[in-house]
C-alpha cells in the first residue's frame, strides 16, 4: 500500500511528462514530414487555438480551481455542473469563431490554403477546450489517475495515428489536423456520463457567471495581453516572412522544450515557501530565498541552454533527419532568452507573493503596445533575427516595470532587487 501511494505521487509529474513529451514529438514529426512550411503554418493555426485557451483558463479554470474547493458535496456537484454549461457554451462560440476566422483568413492569405480546413480546425478548438477542462476538474476533484489516463489516450492516439499516416505517406497538413481532432475528440469516450450532468438551470448559469466575471475580469485582460506580446512578433512575421520563418522558430523552441521542466518545477515550489517567507520571516528572508534560486536556477538555465546550443547541429540532425541545419546558430539566442526569462519568473514570483499583481497587468500593457508599434518596422529590418530581437525587448520591458512597481518596499530590498536582475 505504501508503494502504491508512493507511486500515485509520481502521477502528477508523469501526466506532465506526456502532455510535454506528446507535444515534442507532435511538433518532430510535423516538421520532418510536412517541412518548416507546413509546420509553420500548423502552428499559426494552432496560435488561434492557443487564444481561446487563453481566455478558457481565465474565464472558467482559474475560478474553477479556486471556488470549487470551498463548496461542500453536494454544493460543489450543483457548481460543477454549472461551470460545466459554461464550457460548452464557450467552446462552442469559440469554435464558430475560429471557423468564421480561419475562412477570411484563408481569402487574405491564399497561399496558405488552409479554407477546405476550418470545419476541422474549429472542431480540435472544441475538443481542445473541453479535454484540458476534463483533465483540469480530475484535479480539481483529486483524481489524477483520471487525468493520466486521459492523457495517454489522447496522446498514443495522436501520435500512433502520426505515425501510421507518416509510414503510409500520407500525413498532410489536413490530415494532421483531422488526427489532432481525433485524438482530443477521444475525451468523450471518457467522460460521456459527465455531459448527461449539465445545470441548466438559469439561475445557477447566472450566479456562476457573475461569480466568475468578478474573480477573472482582471485575468482575462491579463491572458489577452500575456497571449499578445508573447506571440505577435511571431505572427507579424508569418504575415511578412511567409510560415517557413514560422516553424523555424517554434522548432528552436521546441528543442529548447526540455528547460520548461526547471520552470514547471519552480512553479511548483518556489511560490508556496517565498509566500511562507515572507509571512513568518519577513521581507529580507523571502528575498534571499528568490535571489539564491534566481542566481542557481540561471546557472542551471545557461548551462543547459548552452549545452543545446553546442550541440544544435547534431540535435536537429537527428530529429529532423539533417534537414534545417541552417538555423542552428540561433539556439543561442535563444538559450540567452531562456535565462532572462528564468530571471522575470523569480521576479514574477516576489510580486505575487507582495500581492502586487496588478503589476503583471500592466507591465503586459507595456510590452504589448511595444510589441504592436514596432514589430513591422523590427521584422522589416533585421527579418528572422527580428523575432528573436522582440522577444528579448518584450522580455526587458516587462522586467523593468517588475523592478519599478516593487520600488516601494524598503530601500535594501530595492537594491538586492535591482542586484537580482542584473
Amino acid at each position: 500500500m505504501k508503494t502504491i501511494k508512493q507511486l500515485k505521487k509520481l502521477f502528477p509529474l508523469l501526466d506532465q511528462g506526456i502532455v510535454s513529451g506528446g507535444n515534442f514529438f507532435l511538433g518532430v514529426i510535423l516538421a520532418r514530414v510536412l517541412g518548416l512550411e507546413g509546420y509553420g503554418e500548423y502552428t499559426l493555426v494552432w496560435f488561434v487555438i492557443l487564444f481561446c485557451s487563453s481566455i478558457n483558463q481565465a474565464w472558467i479554470i482559474s475560478p474553477l480551481y479556486t471556488f470549487a474547493p470551498q463548496y461542500k458535496k453536494k454544493e460543489k456537484t450543483n457548481y460543477i455542473r454549472s461551470v460545466l454549461s459554461h464550457q460548452i457554451i464557450f467552446a462552442l462560440s469559440a469554435a464558430l469563431l475560429v471557423y468564421l476566422l480561419v475562412i477570411v483568413s484563408s481569402l487574405l492569405l491564399p497561399r496558405w490554403q488552409i479554407a477546405r480546413a476550418s470545419h476541422i480546425v474549429s472542431l480540435i478548438v472544441f475538443c481542445f477546450l473541453m479535454y484540458d477542462f476534463f483533465r483540469r476538474l480530475h484535479y480539481v476533484q483529486g483524481n489524477v489517475s483520471k487525468a493520466l489516463t486521459l492523457d495517454v489516450l489522447v496522446y498514443s492516439s495522436q501520435m500512433g495515428g502520426l505515425i501510421v499516416l507518416t509510414y503510409l505517406h500520407k500525413l498532410s497538413l489536413y490530415n494532421a489536423f483531422m488526427t489532432v481532432s481525433i485524438s482530443y475528440g477521444l475525451t468523450f469516450l471518457l467522460e460521456y456520463k459527465a455531459c448527461f450532468l449539465l445545470n441548466i438551470d438559469r439561475k445557477a448559469i447566472r450566479k456562476t457567471a457573475l461569480q466568475h466575471w468578478r474573480y477573472s475580469r482582471w485575468l482575462i485582460g491579463t491572458s489577452l495581453l500575456q497571449w499578445v506580446s508573447g506571440n505577435f512578433f511571431i505572427i507579424s512575421a508569418g504575415g511578412m516572412l511567409g510560415p517557413i520563418v514560422v516553424g523555424a522558430i517554434r522548432m528552436l523552441q521546441n528543442i529548447m522544450g526540455v528547460i520548461h521542466i526547471l520552470f514547471l518545477a519552480l512553479e511548483n515550489q518556489v511560490p508556496l515557501k517565498a509566500s511562507h517567507l515572507y509571512a513568518n520571516k519577513g521581507l529580507q528572508a523571502m528575498y534571499a530565498y528568490l535571489k539564491k534560486v534566481a542566481i542557481r536556477g540561471s546557472l542551471i538555465t545557461l548551462l543547459m541552454a548552452c549545452t543545446i546550443a553546442l550541440l544544435g547541429k547534431q540535435i536537429i540532425s537527428l530529429l529532423y533527419a539533417g534537414k534545417h541545419l541552417a538555423y542552428a546558430s540561433f539556439l543561442y539566442a535563444f538559450g540567452g532568452l531562456y535565462v532572462l526569462v528564468f530571471i522575470g519568473t523569480c521576479l514574477r514570483f516576489a510580486i505575487r507573493t507582495l500581492e502586487k499583481t496588478k503589476a503583471i497587468f500592466f507591465a503586459y500593457v507595456w510590452s504589448t503596445l511595444f510589441s504592436i508599434l514596432s514589430a513591422n518596422f523590427i521584422i522589416k529590418q533585421f527579418q528572422m533575427s527580428g523575432i528573436l530581437i522582440g522577444l528579448f525587448a518584450t522580455q526587458l520591458i516587462m522586467q523593468g516595470y517588475f523592478i519599478y512597481s516593487l520600488k516601494g518596499k524598503s530601500q535594501p530590498y530595492n537594491l538586492e532587487l535591482t542586484n537580482m536582475a542584473n
